[in-house]
């Protein structure tokens, strides 16, 4: 039934993962995860979901190479098939049981080997993500199928197949890696060649670190089908060839940080594993590295500065390793060669270390000469002096990281807890240690020493000061019995009482210190060999220790901070004067000396005891848990009540770090590793959390409590801190006086303010505090609600940049808290506040294509769009209707409306009351007119900072993936029209970054759904507009191609009309003119835009069109029903009408000119002609006789007998022309005037038979039928 359970799991989780389009890379990954914990799942279907997942894939690419189909497969098959390749490395890399591994398991493998051979002989046409994935699981199965090839135990014949197949491969990924300059996967041959290069070579020399894969050793001199002799050539080869990579990284291809970075490890690891070829790998890396810092290298600076620290700390940490004691001197002459600031440090601190141990040596050899002068000699109170701080300075801070003696205690300490220390001690090597520092372990640097040095000098101190109270007491006693005091005894009472209280406060803390030191270091004892009652008192009394020391640790605060005054305890306040008995009181604190690791005199022994204590804790919960799984039920000692006595004894602890968090910044890491130890060893699945029950107490719950609240004072600290700095920056200096500026003291420009200020925020940015970016990357467990308490930075507005900052550089170093930081980002990156929202967008923006919560960043920001179009809708209908009130409001009555209409006595009266009425009436129309301005004003500064809170984050991830644009199309479809305004206003930002690369854009617009044509339109003109001066081919055909499969108008390439084909252009024209038929004034605009694109040339690149040819085009290619609603003349008047910036026209008149003659040559004249000569002639102010002999031409070409759209545009010209035009009827026979005149308006009619009735009577009777037509 679990199996069945666990398979269903599996099966929803992968069809959950599949189902979605694209796949779900997070939920495959986690299936991968399950299946890693539950391997026996392989067997039940799951080896063949993978194994048809990576099938499909190299089919499907091999097949359908190139064609669309391949690219819109990429993202639906590439998931599943990664996926795919991890499940099958997981099959064949775990061995099953026997039953398995007799029976399916060499199947599994078989086809494991054949589907590798065929993804990597098909390289070409798969995806290089699987080709990459594949070759890391090959990586891990070589030297799994060299262990079966090599055990005696099986059936070794069976592998030979699988083996000769490998081999193949492995061939063929040699002579990948000569040959590829893809850095990516160069980065996965350079592991695989890693892995051949220490499994066929020898084991190193004996002493050596021995620990590897599988190495020539293990092969028999005589076996059935490997040849112990080719794998050591193979061996060989892989070594030289990671050796010939590195000339080659500071090529072109493969000059790649992550490559060469992965390539100097893979060697130094090599040198690890196989010291013996340490010499021979040094020399390499030792030139390559002279070769790259010389003059020729291609590299650039940040490169090399990455490359090569992280050579130098690589061969620096192998060098610390005592398993390469034989080879150290190769090692050190190779960073002698190299040099770098990490070998002077280390070379430096062992210096200081050897002389650290002579001093050491000295002090102990004269430590009995010193306590005997020291007894004998009378000394006042103790101070602290340069040697005492000298010896402090020179022990590790409690919390240091890369300090040895941290690393040692956690090992030694875990070694003497006994059953439980073993988890202890795992935790150990997982202490926390800043990237690239090495950490020495040395014998004598444990913590023995440490607590023993600490010991004498608690002992020391207080001795010293008890013996200079009592000679002051004695010295005062002298004094009272020789009378030279005049205070009455009383008064010498009081003041003995008071000086014998600090000294039995003394007393009492030396038992503490000596009963602490007589018992170790507060570590429990093995409990093997211990019976319940026994484990069960011991706990019982260790709590109780626990308790005593959080109280003596609460009383030495205490006396510090009054002694820090100058109070001494138990001194009455009536004695609170200059002087007592000649003793003078302190008003001052005493001066606090800092040393070089971070602590202070004054704090180094609260340190050490608080460190003590706290180790104390962590042994008490690591026995209580021995205590639970031997005998399976909790430890008296962990009773609520008493849990809660002693966690509120040691809040103590906490309130100091709380206190003053950058001080004890140390010391607050160092105790949450003690504590994080307790808990990885008692609860390692984190259960107990406090809000469970009975888990209120537990070490979890007490981590998480100290956690948060060390971090909120940190948080706090950091904010008053760079609210100070900042403070102090722009505090401006004091202006010069009239006399300076008089003498020549010149007055800052504008440019200079502003360069100034700018300088001022890069210096604040600078200064920012890094205390919590440090606690976030160095406590071994952040708390995702405790991160949450970075908010208080984000939501100042001073802090902000604190805020996004740390949050960001967090992100980007501890991976496990980028999930509760970004969930942070995220919600503040919709703030308000431009600082705060757009430096939260910055930090999001950058892990959006390069991290695994890509969709969540995706998912929020488009949910934040559409519910900020969502918002600015309702802001925008709200307005509407204000105005509409405003509008529909009733004016006040005027004045004297109640009364009748009076008599003639009061008609001077209501003449100036009708007056006053009609004033008041205006004065109500211009306050209503200004409420709306106002109204209108507020609303739409409203919607514009709704719009562009909600959508700076999706318009910045745009700028990533341009497909979210199909998002914003559709929230932009359901907006209301004052809302569509402003978002096409605040994407004109992201549009303008693109114009250089527009055919990204094009597949996105050719998706836009119904509604958001106005945007689409939008954006097609900021790339014509602000992009190159002639639109690029592939958005000029992108666009056609749109407009061609969804019918659309011509508003969509008005703008590309510059970037057309001759052809094209002619086709598109007639459609251009046509947006004249809409009512909306815009057009017009568009119109002449086109005209102007069409018409322009730029160097190298002629216009689509000449002025001259534009002008034929439009009578030519304007559709009729164009010209017979008088758009095309409309067209050609806006052709007319184009003005330059100084008011001069566009298109010369000789233009205009060459036009009319050119259409009146053509054999077919456009009806449009006459139109245009009419335009010319009244607005160019052309000759009436040329108008007039084009009518004479059409009369030559029998008017009357063309269509009736001729006919009809000569008669409108015929009678514009008029009278000059009425000439022309003698040219026309009677039966053509006829036939012209049957549509001619009435006026036309009179005028020509009055003209008719003025020509000789032989011309006249022929036109009979004018006449007759007026008398019938």
């Amino acid at each position: 039934m679990e199996n069945q359970a666990l398979l269903n799991q599996a099966t929803d989780l992968y069809n959950q993962a599949v189902n979605e389009i694209p796949p779900n890379r997070t939920k495959l990954d986690n299936l991968a995860d399950f299946l890693n914990n539950n391997p026996r799942l392989l067997y039940h279907g799951f080896f063949e979901k993978g194994y048809e997942a990576v099938n499909a894939v190299v089919n499907v690419f091999a097949s359908s190479a190139g064609t669309q189909e391949d690219e819109e497969s990429l993202s639906i098959l590439t998931p599943p098939a990664i996926w795919g390749w991890s499940t099958l490395e997981l099959a064949v890399c775990s061995v099953p049981p026997r039953d398995l591994f007799e029976t399916e398991y060499p199947d599994y493998v078989a086809r494991f080997s054949e589907l590798a051979k065929r993804t990597l002989i098909e390289m070409e046409t798969t995806p290089m993500l699987v080709v990459r994935r594949a070759i890391q699981a090959l990586t891990r199965f070589w030297p799994v199928l060299m262990g079966f090839c090599v055990d005696a135990q099986n059936d070794m014949e069976r592998w030979r197949p699988v083996f000769h197949t490998m081999v193949q491969l492995a061939d063929l990924l040699s002579q990948l890696s000569e040959s590829s300059d893809d850095p990516a996967l160069q980065m996965h041959l350079v592991k695989f060649l890693e892995t051949e290069a220490v499994m066929f070579s020898n084991y190193p020399p004996s002493g050596s670190n021995p620990t590897a894969l599988i190495s020539l050793n293990s092969v028999p001199e005589t076996h059935a089908f490997v040849s112990k002799h080719d794998l050591a050539k193979r061996g060989d080869t892989a070594r030289l060839q990671l050796l010939r990579l590195l000339p080659n990284s500071d090529s072109i291809g493969l000059c790649n940080t992550s490559f060469i970075t992965a390539l100097v490890n893979s060697i130094v690891y090599l040198m690890s594993l196989r010291p013996q070829f340490c010499q021979e790998l040094a020399d390499k890396l030792t030139d390559w590295y002279a070769v790259i810092n010389s003059s020729e290298q291609m590299m650039t600076h940040s490169q090399l500065v990455i490359i090569g620290k992280t050579l130098r700390i690589s061969l620096l940490q192998l060098y610390t390793r005592s398993y390469m004691g034989g080879y150290s001197d190769v090692l050190e002459n190779t960073l002698d060669r190299i040099g770098g600031p990490e070998w002077s440090s280390w070379q430096e601190r062992q210096t200081k270390e050897k002389a650290r141990r002579e001093r050491q040596r000295a002090r102990e050899q004269s430590h009995a000469a010193k306590r005997v002068q020291e007894s004998s000699r009378s000394t006042s109170r103790w101070v602290p002096s340069h040697a005492d701080d000298q010896e402090m300075a020179e022990q590790p801070a409690p919390g240091d990281k890369g300090g040895a003696a941290m690393e040692a205690s956690l090992q030694q300490r875990g070694e003497r807890a006994g059953a439980h220390g073993t988890g202890r001690s795992r935790v150990a090597s997982h202490a926390h240690k800043r990237p690239g520092e090495v950490v020495v372990i040395e014998d004598d640097d444990d913590e023995e020493k440490q607590l023993q040095m600490m010991e004498e000098n608690v002992k020391r101190i207080r001795l010293e000061e008890a013996k200079a109270q009592q000679d002051s007491a004695k010295e005062m006693d002298v004094d009272a019995a020789a009378g030279t005091t005049a205070d009455s005894p009383a008064s010498a009472a009081i003041v003995a009482a008071a000086i014998q209280a600090p000294m039995d406060v003394d007393i009492e803390m030396e038992k503490e210190v000596r009963a602490a030191v007589e018992s170790g270091t507060f570590d429990i004892e093995e409990l093997g060999n211990l019976t319940s009652d026994e484990r069960q008192a011991q706990l019982v009394e260790t709590m109780g220790r626990i308790v005593a020391g959080s109280h003596a640790i609460r009383k030495f605060i205490e006396e510090s901070r009054l002694r820090a005054y100058g109070f001494v305890p138990g001194l009455q306040s009536s004695l609170a004067r200059g002087a007592v008995n000649g003793l003078p009181l302190l008003h001052e604190p005493m001066p606090k000396a800092v040393l070089k690791n971070g602590l202070s005199t004054n704090y180094g022994i609260l340190e050490d005891v608080t460190l003590m204590l706290v180790r104390s804790i962590t042994d008490f919960y690591l026995a209580a848990n021995d205590i639970v799984d031997t005998t399976g039920k909790p430890a008296d000692a962990m009773a609520e009540a008493r849990m809660a006595n002693m966690h509120a004894s040691i809040e103590v602890v906490l309130e100091s770090i709380i206190e003053a968090p950058n001080e004890l910044y140390n010391l607050a890491i160092a105790l949450l590793y003690e504590i994080w130890m307790a808990v990885l060893v008692t609860d390692p699945d984190m259960k107990q959390t406090p809000d469970k029950s009975g888990c209120r107490y537990s070490a979890l719950s007490l981590y998480l409590g100290w956690c948060e609240r060390i971090l909120e004072s940190i948080v706090k600290y950091s904010m008053e801190t760079t609210a100070s700095q900042q403070t102090a920056q722009v505090v401006p200096e004091a202006p010069a006086s009239g006399t300076e500026q008089a003498a020549g003291g010149a007055v800052p420009t504008d440019q200079e303010n502003q360069a100034q200020q700018q300088q001022q925020q890069q210096q604040q940015q600078i200064k920012l505090d890094h205390l919590i970016l440090s606690f976030m990357l160095e406590v071994p467990y952040m708390p995702p609600k405790a991160i949450g308490m970075v908010e208080l930075c984000l939501k100042t507005p001073g802090a902000a940049a604190l805020g996004f900052v740390t949050l960001e550089k967090a992100m980007e170093l501890r991976a496990p808290i980028m999930k509760p930081c970004l969930d942070i980002l995220l919600t503040y990156s919709v703030h308000p506040e431009r600082t705060t929202r757009v430096g939260c967008i910055r930090a999001v923006k950058r892990f959006y294509t390069t991290s695994e919560h890509s969709q969540l960043i995706e998912k929020f920001a488009l949910a934040s769009m559409k519910r900020g179009m969502q918002t600015a809708s309702v802001v925008g209908r709200k307005m509407e209707e204000t105005m509409k009130a405003i509008i529909d409001r009733p004016s006040e009555p005027p004045i004297g409306s109640e009364n009748g209409s009076g008599g003639a006595e009061n008609k001077d009266n209501n003449s100036d009351t009708n007056a006053n009425n009609s004033n008041k009436d205006e004065n109500s129309v211009e306050k209503k007119k200004a409420e709306i301005m106002e109204v209108r004003k507020r609303g739409e500064k409203d919607i514009d900072e709704t719009l562009l809170s909600h959508m700076e984050l999706p318009l910045a991830l745009c700028t990533r993936n341009l497909n979210l644009l199909l998002d914003l199309f559709a929230d932009y479809a359901q907006a209301t029209l004052p809302v569509q305004i402003h978002v096409r206003k605040i994407i004109t930002p992201l549009i303008r970054s693109v114009v250089s690369t527009p055919g990204k854009l094009v597949p996105v617009l050719q998706q836009f759904p119904a509604g958001a044509e106005t945007a689409v339109v939008r954006i097609i003109a900021i790339l014509c507009v602000d992009g190159p001066q002639v639109p690029s081919k592939e958005l000029v055909n992108g666009v056609l191609e749109m407009c061609e499969e969804r019918k659309l108008g011509a508003e969509f390439v008005v703008f590309l009309a510059g970037g057309m084909e001759k052809p094209v252009l002619l086709q598109w024209l007639s459609p251009i003119v046509r947006l004249l038929e809409k009512k909306e004034g815009g057009n017009v605009g568009l119109v002449s835009e086109s005209f102007r694109r069409i018409t322009t040339s730029f160097p190298g690149r002629p216009s689509v069109l000449s002025p001259t040819e534009l002008l034929i085009a439009l009578h030519n290619n304007v559709e009729m029903d164009l010209v017979d609603k008088g758009v095309a003349s409309t067209a050609v008047n806006i052709f007319e009408g184009m003005r330059k910036p100084d008011g001069n026209p566009v298109f010369e008149t000789s233009v205009i000119e060459a036009g009319l003659k050119l259409l009146q040559e053509q054999p077919k004249m456009p009806p449009l002609v006459m139109y245009t000569a009419e335009v010319y002639h009244r607005k160019r102010g052309g000759s009436a006789g040329m108008v007039i002999g084009l009518l004479g031409k059409l009369i030559e070409r029998k008017v009357w007998e063309m269509d009736d759209h001729v006919k009809k545009a000569f008669i409108w010209c015929f009678a514009t022309m008029q009278p000059g035009s009425l000439g022309l009827i003698k040219n026309i026979p009677s039966d053509g005037l006829k036939k012209l005149m049957e549509n001619a308006p009435p006026s036309l009619w009179s005028i020509v038979k009055d003209y008719v009735a003025k020509m000789p009577e032989s011309y006249r009777k022929s036109l009979d039928w004018l006449f007759a037509q007026e008398t019938a």
